[in-house]
This record gives structure tokens, sequence and C-alpha cells, in this order.
């Protein structure tokens, strides 16, 4: 939470003049959140690999390693909307293990560990998540994307005839939602998502009792070559899974 607190120096400021990497912004608070996590981590001997560090693929030789985003959601960092959050995880054999979404400013933290469950802590207590039982895409609740929401994930959404949407930023406090069964699918056809978007959220989800693959139902792989998933994501309660992938296979 420290890395949180790093953050939340800086979100007064302006960021109108923020530096530019392939597109992407990036702010001082994204790079000071990182020191914060690495000069913990690396204590730890196991490799880390970080949205806001250089990669020399080291890390493949290793059966476990800590894959970081210091700043998940810098756009709505930078929009002031709180919807941001620093996530860290734990990949052993290329499943993540750990995971961990903290949203700084409500103080809200995600945490979770293979086979021993997934909880909040939020306003003061901690709480057992546990994904919702909605098997019906009529009476689905749909989290998606506020910052990068795409036409034809919209008109997707039209063709799954949900009609609950609501939007939100970091893609760890969509998972987070689902988790804890305020919402019961997300996904998102972008081919932009990187391990280090969905990490922390895979091991979440999955110990929650949901599930989470790319688009075409195949499971996400960690600490591979390539960092990228290239088929987009897919998180759901594990009910409607199966459902939105016979309605994309016959589109």
């Amino acid at each position: 939470m420290s890395a949180g607190d790093e953050v939340l120096k800086y979100y007064q400021n302006d960021y109108s003049d923020n530096i530019k990497q392939k597109g992407e912004p990036v702010t001082k608070a994204d790079i000071e959140s990182n020191k914060v996590i690495l000069s913990q981590l690396l204590e730890l001997n196991i490799p880390v690999v970080s949205e806001e560090s250089s990669d020399d693929g080291s890390r493949l030789e290793s059966e476990k390693v800590w894959i970081v985003d210091p700043l998940d959601g810098t756009r709505d960092f930078i929009q002031k909307t709180d919807e941001f959050s620093v996530m860290i995880a734990l990949v052993k054999k290329n499943i993540p293990v750990i995971g961990i979404v903290y949203q700084p400013v409500f103080k809200r933290l995600y945490v979770s560990c293979k086979n021993l469950g997934a909880y909040v802590f939020e306003e003061g207590e901690w709480k057992r998540l546990r994904v919702s039982h909605t098997a019906t895409l009529d009476k689905a609740r749909a989290v998606m994307s506020k910052m990068h929401l795409e036409k034809k994930e919209k008109d997707f959404l039209k063709k799954l005839g949900i009609n609950s949407v609501v939007q939100k930023g970091s893609t760890g406090l969509k998972i987070g939602e689902i988790a804890k069964g305020s919402a019961d699918i997300y996904f998102t056809f972008t081919d932009k998502m990187k391990q280090w978007d969905t990490a922390a959220g895979f091991s979440i989800i999955t110990e929650a009792g949901g599930k989470i693959t790319n688009i075409y139902g195949s499971s996400l792989k960690y600490n591979t070559v390539r960092l990228h998933h290239d088929n987009g994501m897919l998180v759901t309660n594990g009910f409607l899974h199966s459902i939105f992938l016979k309605v994309k296979n016959n589109t």
C-alpha cells in the first residue's frame, strides 16, 4: 500500500504535460510508484516485470516472477475519476497464484492466493469475495471500459442482449466488481492488453469462483516471451462464460 500512498502524493497535481510512450500517458506517479514496488520486491530475489521497467528477458529462466502495473488506469488518474489502482501478481509456472489490486483513493484492497480464496478490505473490514450466480444474459450486469470502450464492443453488448452496463477505469477494478458479485461479465476485443493489466485480476477472479480467458475461451498464459494478450479478454462469473462464447462463435 506504500506504492498507493506514493501515487496519492501526485494525485492533486496538474498532469497536462505528460510524457507519452507509444501513445500511452505516463506520469510522475507511475514512475515513483514503480520505484517503491521494485525496492521491496527485488529483495525477495524473484524477477520482476513491470510496465514501467525495461525487460531483459532473464525472467523467462525463472519458475516464479512478479508482474507489476504500478498505476493501472493512468488516464483515469489524469482525469481524476478515482478509478485507478496499483496491481501486483506473483506468477508461478505461467499462472498467477497471488493477486493484489489496491485502489488508493478509497483504500480498497483486493487480495487473493491460490487455493486460499479472494478477499477485499473496504470500509474497515475484510470480506470474502464470491461471484454472482447470474446465469442468463438478459439478467447480466456488464462492467466495461470507461476510457477504451469501442463501437464493436457496444454493438456486441446489444447482440448479447445485455442492457445493464456500467463503465469503470482500471482493469483490476472492473474484475474486482465481478469478483464481489456486483457485476457478471467484462470483455474487450483489444489486442493492446498486456500481462500486467490482467495478472493480478486473474488470481482474484479465479479464487472468487469466476473465469478469465481470451475472447475465444483459451487460457491466458503469463511470463511468456511476448507480454501481449493478442486476442482480447473475457471475464465472467463462470456461469456466463460458455453462453458468451456460443454467441461469439456464431457471429
